[in-house]
């Protein structure tokens, strides 16, 4: 299951993050245009707009972590806003005396962390408490937001203990007053209750009978975003030799290839993959050993773009990205990376989702789907 907390940011006083969001990616209506903000004059929403979102019971029933605030939790409110002893004491019924020094606001365990002020690096703490299988481990997945450093520690949260206290460390790479800046912190247990939802909230079926929560197979490529197409920032882009490349791996005789090209050609030797056709997905039916997987990206953003590698793996297979950075010169216009993926699982599975994100600072999230499916046993199903 993902679970996601959100944080906002402003300026050399104040960063953060909120649902999902980074800068210059914005929510959409069902026809993929972005949700305008209600009043005068219109604006294009943001988190502070969004709010909450919408109630979905099925993800209510099942949320694998949550935030939880007890009686502790608002009298540490109360302290940090600076209500007195006695106030809070009447309130209380008991004698009651706020700790020295005064607990910080920032920590009150929200689903959401805002920095309406920062200046300089702070250590800001949450607490989260299992409501799923005993054993549950969740990783850390961050999207920052523009100009905004975080770490996280712990970055994996493994549950034999009920609750877990981690901290998020941020700092500001701005040298100037900004606006708020959006972001998100998602802890994942491998996607294992992770599903698109329509815009009601509810888990998106496929079309067909009998009827089924729809996977990355039936979504396909998705809305088209104008807005995005025009700015991507990276392509996996595919020319002529890669599509000769997909005829040599899908076993074409060197003589059809070349009637189809009008010249001599002959496929390399051993036979090219057809998992290293250059497609912005990857899907791998047959898996039993440990194989290496490789992508080209080109640059079309800006001249000094950096990208980092954020992984979701699908359930029960391990991932490891080469390089886990990509940084563009003026003469790097291309970069190849590699994949190398195996598998933890010991019989033959059905296929299990995960993804690929290359994101500069939250700019651009550039992002593919995995879908892996393990086979270790010789025989047909």
């Amino acid at each position: 299951m993902k679970f996601m907390s959100f944080l906002s940011s402003s300026a050399l006083h104040g960063p953060f993050f909120n649902p999902t969001l980074s800068q210059h990616a914005f929510q959409t209506d069902p026809s993929g245009e972005p949700i305008a903000a209600e009043g005068s004059p219109r604006k294009i929403a943001d988190p502070f707009d969004y709010g909450g979102g919408l109630v979905n019971p099925g993800k209510v029933a099942d949320p694998g972590l949550v935030y939880d605030m007890g009686h502790d939790e608002y009298v540490h409110y109360l302290c940090s806003a600076g209500y007195e002893d006695i106030s809070i004491s009447k309130l209380l019924g008991k004698v009651y005396t706020c700790p020295s020094p005064t607990p910080s606001m920032l920590d009150v365990n929200l689903p959401s962390i805002t920095i309406p002020y920062l200046s300089q690096e702070i250590t800001i703490t949450r607490t989260v408490t299992n409501v799923g299988p005993v054993g549950s481990v969740y990783k850390a997945v961050i999207e920052p937001p523009l100009g905004i450093n975080l770490q996280v520690s712990p970055k994996t949260l493994e549950f034999g203990p009920k609750k877990i206290t981690f901290t998020v460390k941020v700092s500001t790479t701005h040298r100037v007053n900004t606006d708020y800046h959006f972001g998100s912190l998602t802890w994942t247990d491998n996607g294992a209750h992770t599903f698109q939802t329509d815009p009601s909230g509810e888990p998106i079926a496929a079309e067909g009978s009998p009827r089924k929560i729809a996977d990355p197979f039936d979504y396909g490529g998705g809305l088209v975003n104008p807005g995005k197409v025009a700015d991507p920032g990276l392509v996996y882009d595919m020319g002529h030799d890669e599509y000769v490349h997909y005829l040599c791996s899908a076993g074409y005789e060197d003589i059809s290839i070349s009637k189809l090209l009008g010249k001599v050609y002959t496929c390399p030797s051993p036979t090219p993959s057809m998992l290293d056709v250059n497609l912005p997905s990857i899907t791998i039916p047959y898996l039993s050993q440990e194989i290496t997987i490789t992508r080209t990206v080109t640059n079309v953003g800006p001249v000094g773009s950096v990208y980092k590698a954020v992984i979701e793996p699908p359930l029960g297979i391990n991932l490891q990205v080469s390089p886990k950075t990509l940084e563009f010169g003026p003469n790097t216009k291309k970069i190849t990376f590699t994949v190398k993926v195996s598998t933890t699982h010991r019989v033959n599975t059905d296929y299990h989702f995960g993804s690929l994100t290359w994101t500069d600072n939250g700019v651009h999230n550039v992002r593919i789907p995995l879908s892996v499916r393990t086979r270790v046993l010789n025989f047909k199903i």
